[in-house]
């Protein structure tokens, strides 16, 4: 982690804001890279936040970095999309399925990779555009209606 914040900070030359939300899946000793000279980071752990403070980061993020290399659905990814906040994900398991096009890909284990994309993401705004608008067409493609229909058809074509 503390390279990938080193490679975005050196790219932006300015301080970085990371909040890390749901922060009891985090080891507090992992993220001990705040204390690293030449990365200006506020770094803010959020365990258990309210459904609208959640909506105020989802708005409010420059981009949602999500790599994770086990995930059965990721559906933070599909509430990045709805709020229009960009995302980068791992190019493992079901996100590559459940991003479609619309999110950064990235090896989930090559940080220069993931801060790359975090620079690119933050500095080039017609791909920020691009995605955020692509993420807000494929987040409606998904809904708890759909799914529910979806499981009913299942259920009726199994009786």
């Amino acid at each position: 982690a503390y390279k990938t914040m080193q490679l975005v900070q050196k790219t932006l030359n300015k301080p970085i804001n990371v909040n890390f939300i749901g922060a009891h899946r985090w080891k507090i000793d992992d993220l001990q890279f705040q204390e690293e000279k030449n990365v200006d980071l506020n770094i803010n752990l959020f365990k258990n936040i309210s459904d609208s403070s959640l909506e105020f980061f989802w708005q409010t993020a420059s981009l949602l970095l999500y790599p994770s290399v086990a995930e059965g659905f990721g559906l933070p990814i599909l509430e990045a999309f709805a709020s229009g906040t960009p995302v980068i994900s791992s190019n493992t398991s079901s996100i590559p399925e459940i991003a479609g096009q619309c999110a950064t890909l990235v090896d989930p284990f090559d940080p220069n990779e993931i801060g790359q994309a975090m620079a690119e993401i933050i500095n080039d705004e017609e791909k920020r555009r691009n995605l955020i608008e692509a993420g807000l067409i494929r987040a409606k493609n998904y809904s708890w209606a759909k799914t529910a229909n979806s499981t009913m058809e299942i259920y009726q074509t199994l009786l």
